[in-house]
């Protein structure tokens, strides 16, 4: 039995019911939800879906300051996320648990949130700590029930960070694939600008979301015949602890490898 967990941050003291929720869920994801009773707890409830539970539990203070001065600094592309989430008085935490991979659990938890935020008209942001993220409910909401359940929403479990390196190189990482049962990537010797390493760490995190982790140690990745950068299984050199794949941009090329 795994668990995936996110949070909504809400505007005031408010109260999500069952009896709110369910209704949103049947209407957003009508194969999800069991039928049966609507329980008429508040404050803290679960319902039941198809594969596994739902849990919701009201916390009567914000999410504390020291998680999210991180994910609203690196915000780039949410310049206001610091003013709103400074001003938010009160969060939902949001489980789901179920036998399903990390994939699977992250969509049904994905589709879960975007419920509570139609439900929960104080809903202002998620904080998607996994990843890092800070993103605004209704951006969220759009894109969860714009992709899901046919493709996964990758920008909203992955946090990307890309910025100046040292000797005039990039450097960048992400946040959130490791959760996903994948490795994250990272890289200190991008010869490009960050805005494209940005772009490249998006779409290589998209392609092992889609595909799986399927890029060995070894392999090379590029956008053509003649790009050619070293992937290296390798242990991180920006702190996490844990395995990433490494895109290093000097290393001597092996035959080509391309992730289209």
């Amino acid at each position: 039995m795994g668990l995936s967990m996110a949070m909504v941050t809400l505007a005031d003291l408010t109260t999500l019911t069952p009896a709110a929720l369910l209704p949103a869920l049947q209407r957003d994801w009508p194969d999800l939800v069991l039928p049966g009773d609507t329980p008429e707890e508040a404050g803290v409830f679960s319902l039941d879906l198809v594969d596994g539970t739902a849990f919701i539990s009201h916390m009567e203070a914000p999410i504390p300051w020291s998680d999210l001065e991180g994910p609203c600094a690196t915000s780039l592309l949410w310049p206001e996320a610091e003013a709103v989430l400074r001003a938010h008085r009160m969060h939902l935490v949001v489980v789901f648990s179920g036998e399903l991979a990390e994939l699977e659990r992250a969509s049904r938890l994905t589709q879960v949130i975007a419920s509570v935020i139609a439900a929960c008209p104080a809903a202002t942001a998620v904080y998607w700590g996994e990843a890092r993220l800070v993103l605004p409910a209704a951006l969220f909401r759009e894109t969860a029930v714009e992709c899901l359940p046919q493709d996964p929403p990758v920008r909203l479990w992955v946090g990307i960070m890309a910025g100046h390196g040292e000797k005039g190189r990039a450097a960048g990482y992400t946040h959130g694939l490791d959760a996903l049962g994948l490795m994250d990537i990272e890289t200190d010797s991008a010869s490009e600008s960050p805005a494209d390493l940005y772009d490249r760490l998006g779409s290589i995190a998209g392609y092992l979301v889609e595909k799986g982790l399927v890029i060995n140690d070894g392999d090379t990745v590029g956008e053509s015949a003649e790009e050619k950068i070293r992937v290296v299984h390798a242990p991180s050199r920006f702190g996490s602890g844990k395995p990433v794949l490494r895109l290093d941009y000097d290393a001597p090329k092996k035959p080509f490898w391309k992730f289209w």
